[in-house]
């Protein structure tokens, strides 16, 4: 399910760009080990066409305690989002 697992400074993280239910529009699920808070998953606006961040406002994040469980998250996360039905109240379109 993971599109990519890439490393940036010696960092590893996940990433996805996934659609939200049929609406037409994208967030990506972004997740990795932040020096203050741990183990997270964020999720951000994305550009429809090109799934590159529109807004480092996160709309959705959740914590984890280790690795493992970040994973895990970061798959339930994507599927949070895929079923998701309408994008009231997330962002103006």
């Amino acid at each position: 399910m993971l599109n990519f697992n890439f490393c940036i400074d010696r960092e590893h993280v996940y990433r996805d760009c996934v659609e939200v239910g049929d609406t037409g529009q994208k967030v990506v699920v972004d997740s990795r080990e932040t020096p203050d808070r741990g183990y997270e998953t964020m999720v951000f606006h994305a550009d429809n066409r090109t799934g590159e961040v529109l807004d480092w406002g996160e709309l959705d994040v959740k914590n984890y305690s280790s690795w493992q469980e970040m994973e895990k998250g970061h798959n339930e996360m994507c599927e949070k989002w895929k079923e998701k039905e309408d994008t009231k109240g997330i962002w103006d379109d």
